[in-house]
Order: structure tokens, then sequence, then C-alpha cells
């Protein structure tokens, strides 16, 4: 899920970034949970707790953290071979894979929702919360540098992507996040991020911490999707200081898909629409990218840019949109939903330089995926997942081009071992019918995925 996608996801070891929560939200679990229990007493903060060790209060004082974590999972497949791309996304080999050791260095409103207590009317790619706008304006930002094998779908073209000593690797360095976010007291709050940062497209994020994604997999929805841009992106909340629902707009410019040297000279418009019930129970998000999409895919595997390969021998401007639709609700205390729906169009070139190239005939993709959560109790909670997509030409390059759609049901087990380790342990099915073969380096039609998951927050 997004971060803060829905503060009801905050977990036994999440729990201490989400005790600022708006009071309305608060107030609305505890009504539907009923008389409240008796205090608990309020387990460490596991974000940031490294550097407090390190060096005392005096980052957090100032509203600064380090925080880091690392992910990792050995995975087991039906295939021959070690290959389990693109079900499994974004693990990609059978055996132990390392999946992200990051770092960020934040401060206030940049770093993760709530970290230090209320904030501004709204969180940039989060959305808009209830509560009064802070009347003064703030500049706070955002450094991210994650080492790891999920890194190579997290990349920059003519940034990290080019840096030569991991071009060949599995394990790959790269500065994923790289911003400031300036919140001005404009209409019922805006906030403002300039620089590199992750996309506020699509239901989840690349990241497995707070709060984190249900899934240790991702959807075929997320791959068809971009990961990161640099450029403008502003959010402003158009009502919720008063009470009631609340609604805010998102609007900006970037460079793209993954990247940086602006390689078709092009800029998309990026933007959407967030409405979140007073209660916070319910969220929807409409959210959508337009731009030239020729000559802007990495220049090798692992380097960043678009997965979609379109070429034009005129140089003409090859639109691309993708749009996406995401509905969550929380039932009650322990049992919440999220839907998903998206559709993407690349319009074709007339170059074909690879069998995957959109020429001819425009590309589309679409799809949909439903989630569901659980809790047991606050350190066990049980997710579910089905998913249709279609690509209908194979565009996606791990597609390479065979067309067609495929089925994947996704469940797992989530155990908070403690306030900073988290255990999931995860089963996928997943079913293609198509043009011509999806998993085990494209000679089979199905896949059976087992990963046992393990995430330390520090």
């Amino acid at each position: 899920m997004k971060q803060g996608r829905l503060l009801a996801q905050c977990g036994a070891g999440w729990v201490a970034l989400c005790l600022a929560a708006p009071a309305s939200a608060q107030d609305a679990a505890s009504e539907a949970a009923g008389p409240p229990a008796p205090a608990a007493e309020t387990p460490p903060n596991p974000a940031g707790a490294l550097a407090r060790e390190l060096f005392g209060q005096g980052l957090q004082d100032n509203k600064v953290m380090l925080l880091g974590w690392a992910e990792l999972s050995a995975i087991a497949s039906s295939n021959e071979s070690d290959d389990v791309s693109p079900a499994a996304f974004f693990n990609t080999r059978d055996g132990i894979n390392l999946n992200q050791f990051g770092l960020t260095l934040c401060s206030g409103r940049a770093c993760p929702p709530f970290a230090f207590g209320p904030g501004g009317a709204v969180h940039n790619r989060v959305g808009p919360f209830p509560g009064p706008k802070p009347e003064k304006a703030s500049i706070d930002f955002n450094v991210t540098a994650i080492y790891g094998e999920d890194v190579q779908f997290l990349k920059l073209s003519g940034l990290d992507g080019d840096f030569h000593f991991d071009r060949d690797e599995d394990m790959k360095l790269g500065i994923t996040q790289a911003f400031v976010d300036i919140y001005l007291p404009l209409a019922d709050g805006t906030s403002v991020m300039v620089g590199s940062f992750q996309t506020p497209l699509e239901n989840e994020i690349g990241y497995p911490y707070n709060p984190p994604n249900w899934f240790a997999t991702h959807t075929y929805s997320f791959q068809h999707g971009p990961a990161k841009h640099v450029g403008v992106l502003a959010e402003t909340r158009l009502s919720g200081g008063g009470g009631g629902d609340i609604v805010a707009v998102d609007y900006g410019v970037v460079l793209g898909w993954n990247d940086w040297d602006n390689r078709n000279d092009s800029l998309d418009f990026i933007g959407g629409l967030r409405w979140r019930s007073a209660d916070m129970s319910t969220w929807i998000d409409v959210e959508g990218i337009y731009g030239n999409g020729a000559d802007d895919f990495g220049p090798a595997p692992g380097r960043g840019g678009a997965p979609y390969f379109v070429l034009s021998s005129t140089d003409e401007y090859l639109s691309r949109f993708s749009l996406f639709l995401t509905a969550s609700h929380v039932f009650n205390p322990k049992f919440q939903m999220a839907l998903e729906a998206s559709y993407g169009r690349q319009e074709a070139g007339d170059v074909a330089f690879v069998p995957w190239a959109v020429v001819g005939e425009d590309a589309k993709w679409y799809g949909a995926n439903l989630g569901a959560r659980y809790t047991v109790n606050p350190r066990l909670a049980l997710n579910a997942r089905v998913e249709w997509f279609k690509d209908e030409q194979g565009a996606h390059a791990l597609w390479a081009g065979n067309g067609g759609e495929v089925y994947a049901a996704t469940a797992n087990l989530e155990y908070q071992l403690t306030p900073a380790v988290r255990v999931r342990v995860e089963g996928r099915y997943d079913t293609y019918n198509g043009d011509g073969h999806l998993f085990d380096n494209y000679t089979e039609d199905d896949q059976l995925t087992g990963l046992l998951n393990l995430f330390f927050l520090f």
C-alpha cells in the first residue's frame, strides 16, 4: 500500500509512527471497536533506533530522522530454471534475494507520515488528512539510497543507471530519492515536491516500510507503471480543514518515467484527485500521467528508463497515457480491502528494432486487483489478493512481446516478531494465456512461487 494508505494498517511494529494520526480517524476506529481496552504500554519506535543509539536524541529533537531497513527473501518456485520474473516482481530468482538495504535521511514532513506527530494538512503522494492547516511555511528534505536486487527497478536513466561498476551485477546501488518538500499555507494546505521521488501513482510503493505493503510480491499493475520521477509535484487540499469529507488535487510536470537525462526532450504531465471520507475509513484516488513515450526507454536492462520500447523514424511525438483508480475501505479495525484498476496506452512507432517494440498498432495494457487484510491480533495478519491483467501486445519489456493475459492469486501470513522485525510466509500462483509463454524464461504458462520474507527496521 502507499505510505499512509490507511491509518488502520499500522500494526505492532508501526504503531509508534502512527500514534499522531488525526483524531477523527482514531475516533472512528474506536467507535467501530466498541468500548476502549485498558491502555497498553507504547512499544519503542523502531524507526531510526540505530541513529538514536549512535547520536542520541539530537537529530530527532530537530525533526531529522536517519531511517534504515533491510529486506531479504528466500524464494522457491515450480520453475526448472531459477528465474521467477515477471510473476514475483520485484523478486527475480530462486534462492536468497537481498531485496533492499536502504538508508533515508529526512526531515519533518518529508519523512514517513506522522514520524514527528501531526504535520501539514497534506502529505504529498499520500493524500490529504483532516484537521486545521498549519499557517507557517516550511521546507523539508529526503535523500534515500538503496543497495540490493530491487534497485534494478528503481533506477533513473542518465543518473544512477549509468554507474559502470554495477552495470552487469545483480546487486545494484541507487539514489532512489532526493527531493525537497515545501509546505505552503495556500488554499487548505499545499505541499510541493521538487527533485527525484518515488511515483505517486499506483496502489503499492517500492519500499517495504511504514505502513508495509501487504505482500512481498507486487502486482502486474505496479509492474506496468513508473517507479520514480524527476520534476515538480504539488498537492493542494481543497477541503477537510473544517471537518467533513477531505479532497485534494495533485498536479505537476516530470521528465517522464524513471528518467533523468530527458532523452526525448519532452515533459510528462502528472496529476490526480484524492477523496477521503470524514472518518478516514474510505479512500478513493484517481491518478494519471501523460507524455511522450518515444525514445525514453532505458539504455540497458537495470539502468532506468521506461519499460516500453517505441521509436519514430521522423521524431514524431508518440503519446503514452497511464491511469490508475484505487478504492480502499476499513470495514472494522480487523478487516480492510483495497481495489485497484489500471489502464495504459502507448502510441505506436514505425521502427521494429526489438521483438517487443511497439510498431504499427498502439499498445494497450489494463487490469484489476483486489486485496484484503485481516488482522488476527496486533502481531498477526492474513492477506489475500486476486488479480487479472492483460498486456495486449506484451509491450512491457519483461513480457518480451508475449501478448496475453494473466490471472494470479496471492496469500500470506504476516507476523510481527518484534517492533523492528516482520516475517511473512507467502504463496503465489500465476497462469498465463496468450501468444507465447511468460514464465520460466518464457517456456511455461504457469508458475507457483513460495517466499519467506524478512524485514528489519533500524
